[in-house]
């Protein structure tokens, strides 16, 4: 099995970005268009202020922080729009769109800190968006990875950065999909990905002692 022992976590901030997937209203706000199946479990594990603790300790420290958005339907992807059930359900809910559904939560507002990437129309970004050549400008070789939906564009992510070279985290509380046990699921497959698997709680103290040692 891959070490995934919490308490070695060590960063380079000169080689860490923090990459957030899909930081959007319909995913993660209570009136979103997909809170009936998701909001519940991202209540739970308070994944938006997690996410938020994460982004300001990262840019606290000059770590890099980049989003990543999804817009459905557009035209940056070969896929059809409806060719899978998740983007058949996106276009029935007019979700993930450029309007106030698809717009970044407000908690999670970009600072003048915050790149965001070209906008996807498919779950994955690497090779759709600016996204690798943006984190290749910034010497990035570690990525702490958050986001929505956990097994879905997230994980999408994860698999692509891992293939290109990246070491990923993955902050379990900084992301949700529709339950427990497809979290728990999910978390022991990218146990064998990511490099490491670890909370909020134990990613921050991490984050602030490589900032203190610098």
């Amino acid at each position: 099995m891959p070490n995934n022992t919490k308490n070695t976590l060590s960063l380079d901030l000169d080689t860490t970005a923090f990459v957030v997937t899909d930081p959007q209203v319909d995913v993660l706000a209570r009136d979103g268009a997909l809170a009936d199946l998701l909001y519940a479990q991202v209540e739970q594990r308070d994944v938006v202020a997690n996410l938020r603790a994460i982004r300001d300790q990262a840019e606290r420290s000059d770590v890099p922080v980049i989003y990543s958005t999804l817009v459905h339907g557009a035209k940056n992807v070969a896929a059809p729009v409806t060719n899978a059930p998740i983007y058949q359900l996106l276009h029935d809910r007019k979700a993930m769109r450029g309007d106030a559904g698809g717009a970044i939560v407000p908690e999670l507002a970009p600072t003048e800190k915050t790149t965001l990437a070209s906008p996807r129309a498919g779950m994955m970004a690497f090779g759709t968006t600016d996204l690798d050549s943006l984190l290749r400008a910034r010497g990035a070789k570690t990525l702490i990875m958050g986001g929505m939906v956990l097994n879905l564009c997230l994980e999408a992510n994860i698999r692509a950065a891992v293939d290109l070279g990246y070491e990923v985290i993955v902050v379990s509380d900084a992301s949700a999909t529709l339950s427990d046990a497809a979290h728990e699921a999910t978390l022991a497959t990218l146990g064998l990905i990511a490099k490491h698997v670890v909370t909020t709680a134990e990613l921050l103290p991490a984050l602030q002692r490589a900032a203190a040692a610098a």
